[in-house]
């Protein structure tokens, strides 16, 4: 049975499972094409990513019945990355019509006047963090520079936080999905979920803004 007016939120789900012994989490998915997807993870922080990328799976259906097209090819996280960049355009731009073909051709142009300067990951932190102290309270910086894993004191010397989006040694331009991902993600980053969440909120902020 395909589904109609298809709610990511309501058709993805992740169960807690308790077993006798042990606690699994179970990933539960009915797209829009009537698939049905179970799958069981140890950890919830596996089960989470999973999820999500169903929900993109699924709305790519949805939109395509609607569209009457075929669905997308591209992986999740090339979805992922393409539904970021066009979100990004229209709200910097606002004229909402932007598509991937539109964007090619608009970073094409540009790119060859080059009248930009590359900047490192942990240059454009210190950047946004000198933007942002101006009118900013100090709890509100601190979250910003705990989150980003960057702290400058009076005398402009910088700590990096090990592990953190600062720590990223490339330039900005260079900084893949997949990493940024893998960042908020990795299973060695012992932390609750809302960090992890709360930590995306401000890289998503942060991306914004550069």
């Amino acid at each position: 049975m395909k589904l109609t007016n298809w709610n990511p939120d309501e058709r993805v789900v992740i169960k807690k499972v308790q077993g006798v012994n042990k606690t699994t989490f179970e990933v539960y998915a009915r797209l829009p094409n009537g698939k049905v997807i179970r799958q069981r993870f140890n950890k919830e922080t596996d089960a989470i990513p999973y999820a999500e990328d169903l929900k993109i799976e699924g709305l790519n259906l949805q939109n395509a019945k609607i569209r009457n097209v075929r669905p997308t090819s591209l992986g999740a996280t090339q979805e992922s990355d393409y539904i970021t960049a066009i979100e990004i355009l229209n709200k910097r731009f606002g004229d909402g019509a932007w598509n991937l073909t539109k964007a090619a051709t608009w970073v094409a142009a540009n790119y060859q006047e080059q009248d930009w300067t590359d900047v490192h990951v942990v240059d454009a932190i210190a950047e946004f963090l000198d933007w942002k102290k101006k009118g900013a309270k100090k709890n509100y910086l601190d979250k910003f520079k705990t989150r980003l894993g960057l702290r400058i004191d009076k005398k402009g010397i910088r700590e990096v936080k090990a592990g953190s989006f600062a720590s990223i040694d490339k330039l900005l331009n260079d900084v893949t999905q997949a990493e940024l991902d893998h960042l908020i993600w990795d299973e060695s980053w012992e932390v609750t979920n809302s960090t992890r969440l709360d930590t995306w909120k401000h890289l998503h902020h942060f991306y914004n803004w550069a």
